[in-house]
């Protein structure tokens, strides 16, 4: 399964905009938390784990990937059990 840039912000509602790396100062680890709990669905000690194992407001691809995993397999349960009607 393959996950593209449109699917990212249909699904998390985020506009998808500008350079894809622009960085214009590092990002304090508590609101590099808040973000991945608030936007992106993750669990509050899993992403305090992750912004102390990448040192700063930062997430691994690896563990993006299993976020993202994580939700397709809670919507394809959703599906099945009736309550989406159409899985894009």
């Amino acid at each position: 399964m393959t996950v593209t840039l449109d699917d990212v912000s249909c699904l998390l509602h985020l506009v998808i905009e500008g350079m894809l790396l622009a960085r214009e100062g590092s990002m304090p680890k508590t609101k590099a938390k808040d973000m991945m709990v608030h936007l992106l669905g993750a669990d509050v000690v899993k992403a305090w784990k992750q912004v102390e194992r990448t040192n700063g407001g930062h997430a691994r691809f690896s563990w993006l990937k299993d976020i993202f995993k994580e939700h397709f397999r809670q919507a394809q349960e959703a599906h099945q059990a009736g309550h989406i009607v159409e899985i894009l």
